[in-house]
């Protein structure tokens, strides 16, 4: 129903991002602690699975669901990560459930990205895993290409802003992206997407 979208910038993002599941690739990169650069991002980085309640309204009309997107965090280079939400799906009510993400895990062109989505706000530089920064929020990020179909009509476009972060307390703790009244097109959703148990994604 809302959107699938996004992590870290990924996130800068959704990755997760979103963006995202179940494999077990780390990418350590250096050199270290270099503002503007990524130094880790994992341990999960493709299929990541999010998933959570969210809002969204049009026309003031509001359709509350469970959003669950998946998808990919790409290290591209140690200035830029991508994340590419692929496939999708909205449970709740009757209408809940007739909610389209239009997003087809075997066709490009229907992928949500985000990429790099803040460089030089929130985790402004690499940190190691013990780092209190690795746990700032990363926050306006922007997911393009998002076409939703809902029963109050088509919601399309870029949605942001959106935030993300690596966990609450912990960078074990679940990722998440939160939507804060993000808008695209003439719709606007709310809520926060988390990673499930053994797919978190972490980038910083």
């Amino acid at each position: 129903m809302s959107m699938e979208m996004m992590k870290k910038a990924v996130i800068g993002a959704v990755g997760a991002i979103s963006m995202i599941g179940a494999s077990t690739a780390i990418a350590q990169l250096s050199p270290a602690n270099v503002a503007g650069q990524w130094d880790y991002v994992g341990p999960n980085v493709t299929n990541v699975k999010f998933t959570g309640p969210t809002t969204l309204t049009k026309n003031g009309v509001p359709l509350s669901c469970t959003l669950t997107l998946f998808g990919d965090v790409d290290f591209t280079s140690q200035s830029r990560l991508d994340i590419t939400v692929k496939d999708g799906d909205v449970t709740g009510s009757f209408l809940c459930n007739s909610v389209d993400l239009n997003l087809d895990p075997n066709d490009s062109s229907t992928w949500w990205h985000a990429y790099n989505p803040t460089a030089g706000g929130g985790v402004a530089a690499s940190e190691s895993p013990s780092d209190a920064n690795a746990l700032d929020v990363v926050s306006a990020s922007t997911f393009t290409n998002v076409n939703v179909d809902t029963p109050l009509g088509n919601c399309s476009g870029s949605v942001a802003p959106v935030d993300f972060g690596n966990g609450t307390s912990s960078v074990s703790d679940p990722s998440f992206f939160d939507f804060s009244g993000a808008t695209f097109g003439s719709c606007s959703v709310t809520g926060r997407l988390e990673s499930v148990s053994g797919g978190d994604a972490n980038a910083y």
